[in-house]
């Protein structure tokens, strides 16, 4: 049997943490995560809510030293985790929510766990490689989320290529510290954040910010070569921002396709590299590309593209052999480009398009800044598609009643040429507004892209997403 460290570091005085910028040491983690192990109850999974991105991970380590496996939840609702302990009733609830981490089951009250500040421990244990170390599931937009259970060796395998594939090994990699906007019960968010640090071997930040102004502040309080794990959503929100962004030393992207034109500009006013990931919970991390040098994305050490029965699979290397979920032009079995989600092309009036593609031409009219477009339930008179947009006047003019009418007019350009003639415009607008001048858009999200959050946009009743679009209506307000 085969074995893999727990962490790759060297030494117990290197950095495996930053806290508030306050460094924290591989042989501070080794100790956490081992005392940890020994006073977890027995269990035979642990379901890790931690949101400290550090104690996600001591917690992770810990169900490793145990020999448990840690389940990765799709999303912390209620329903959600009530799902999961009925699928798996021999369940450890593990969780930071008043800033300690603290573990109950279902029927039992919290115990609260505090960590020795001085303690260290070397060297590293060793875990089997066959060992399931985590199950991730899939967001359960098509249906229920299905388990994709991860062994040890394979997550040690993926940090390793994610090292070369990122270009992080140009330099020492000890120097690295990431700094991530996604949740390390992600699929994404847990290895570019959380095994990314353990088996680069880097450090990761505890903090896990969100709005520009807290990523700002979690980026200054750091030092050594910062790398941004980040989506599209929040990159764009970033490079709104009038605030001055530390020194970024690479941007990693992924959970949605990202436009050439935010990756050219974040580039160019980061001074910084910016790489998408592709992949999926079923196989993980399967590909990168530099998004401002082309669309061809190439695939990770040893992993390779095949297509049968007109379907697509990835295999090799670190991967858990699957079905990717995407229409691809095959390059090589290395190298590819995307066309779209397979279950994504729709039929507009006798024509064949996906919604991707409709998204991006709906993203790229100017002043639009947000969108989605879905196919509401058909009525006996039409089927109409509808779009959901939300734009900024500021680009376009000064002037509010100017700017809305050039606004419109594109909306109606791009509905009579990309849509059905009998499409519906939507946008958003503030509540109890009296004029143009309260036509300004909220900058929160009303409603996100199915590419950026479908298990958020799937939950919601159907009647309920159509009165909140029918309260968006667009036409409503400007005739």
């Amino acid at each position: 049997m085969n074995y893999e460290l727990l962490i790759g570091h060297r030494a117990p005085e290197a950095r495996i943490a930053v806290r508030a910028g306050a460094p924290i040491t591989a042989g501070h983690f080794v100790a956490d995560a081992a005392a940890l192990a020994q006073q977890l109850p027995p269990a035979q999974y642990v379901l890790n809510g931690c949101r400290d991105r550090y104690w996600f991970a001591v917690g992770f380590g810990a169900a490793l030293l145990a020999g448990r496996t840690s389940l990765l939840p799709p999303s912390r609702t209620p329903e959600t985790l009530a799902q999961l302990a009925m699928r798996y009733p021999d369940t450890l609830y593990l969780g930071d929510e008043a800033g300690h981490m603290a573990w109950n089951r279902a029927s039992a009250s919290a115990t609260e766990w505090q960590t020795e500040t001085d303690s260290s421990v070397w060297p590293p244990p060793a875990i089997a490689r066959e060992h399931v170390a985590a199950i991730a599931f899939t967001s359960g937009s098509t249906g229920d989320p299905q388990a994709q259970p991860k062994t040890w060796g394979c997550l040690v395998d993926g940090a390793r290529s994610e090292v070369i594939a990122l270009h992080l090994d140009e330099a020492p990699i000890s120097d690295v510290v990431l700094i991530g906007t996604v949740s390390p019960q992600h699929m994404y968010g847990f290895e570019s954040t959380v095994l990314l640090a353990l088996h680069g071997p880097c450090a990761l930040a505890a903090e896990h910010p969100l709005h520009p102004h807290e990523v700002v502040a979690v980026l200054s309080q750091t030092t050594g070569r910062r790398v941004l794990i980040t989506a599209p959503v929040h990159l764009r929100a970033l490079a709104e921002t009038v605030q001055l962004m530390p020194a970024l030393y690479r941007v990693a992207s992924a959970t949605a396709p990202l436009a050439l034109e935010l990756a050219q500009r974040c580039e160019s006013i980061w001074d910084t590299r910016l790489f998408e990931v592709y992949g999926c919970t079923e196989t993980g991390m399967v590909a990168t590309r530099r998004t401002v040098e082309g669309p061809m994305w190439t695939a990770m050490r040893d992993v390779k593209i095949e297509q049968r029965n007109g379907e697509f699979h990835a295999h090799g290397g670190h991967v858990q052999p699957g079905r990717l979920a995407d229409r691809l032009r095959l390059i090589s079995d290395s190298a590819f480009e995307l066309e779209g989600r397979i279950d994504d092309v729709v039929n507009i009036g006798g024509k064949r398009a996906s919604l991707e593609g409709l998204n991006r031409l709906l993203l790229s009219i100017d002043g639009v800044i947000d969108g989605v477009i879905f196919e509401p339930p058909a009525t006996p008179m039409s089927r109409a598609s509808s779009a959901w947009w939300r734009w900024s006047w500021r680009p376009l003019s000064r002037t509010p009643n100017c700017s809305l009418r050039c606004a419109y007019t594109s909306m109606q350009r791009f509905c009579r040429g990309h849509c059905c003639a009998s499409m519906r415009c939507r946008a958003t607008r503030r509540a109890n507004c009296r004029g143009p001048s309260c036509w300004r858009l909220p900058r929160k999200r009303c409603i996100p892209p199915p590419s950026v959050n479908r298990r958020r946009v799937g939950a919601l009743p159907e009647q309920v997403m159509l009165a909140l679009i029918s309260w968006l209506d667009f036409t409503a307000i400007v005739q």
